[in-house]
């Protein structure tokens, strides 16, 4: 797993989380965060894509290229954590969630 993230993204509960993640799911994972200027945040995706099945981007500034690097990649599962990604016009949450007994 490689979670990618944003600038603001990163703190120490994010490293609580990657550690519990490491041993309970028995996975490693690598950790990357792009320059000031947010310029390489495809060339990170790639990279983590490159060494791992599934990569995480934290923050919504990665959405585009998360689609994009995700997109040249489908071999490996891409998730945005913090985006507006999901298309609800399909399956609306309230409706998922209703039929598993929530409400």
């Amino acid at each position: 797993m490689a979670p990618t993230c944003s600038t603001v993204g990163r703190g120490p509960r994010q490293g609580v989380a990657l550690s519990s993640a490491e041993a309970e799911l028995n996975v490693s994972t690598s950790k990357v965060s792009p320059n000031d200027d947010g310029s390489n945040r495809a060339e990170l995706l790639q990279l983590q894509a490159d060494s791992s099945d599934i990569v995480i981007a934290v923050g919504f500034l990665f959405e585009a290229d998360a689609a994009a690097v995700g997109g040249a990649n489908p071999d490996t599962a891409f998730g945005v954590i913090d985006s507006g990604m999901i298309d609800f016009s399909h399956a609306p949450p309230a409706r998922e969630v209703r039929r598993s007994g929530w409400r």
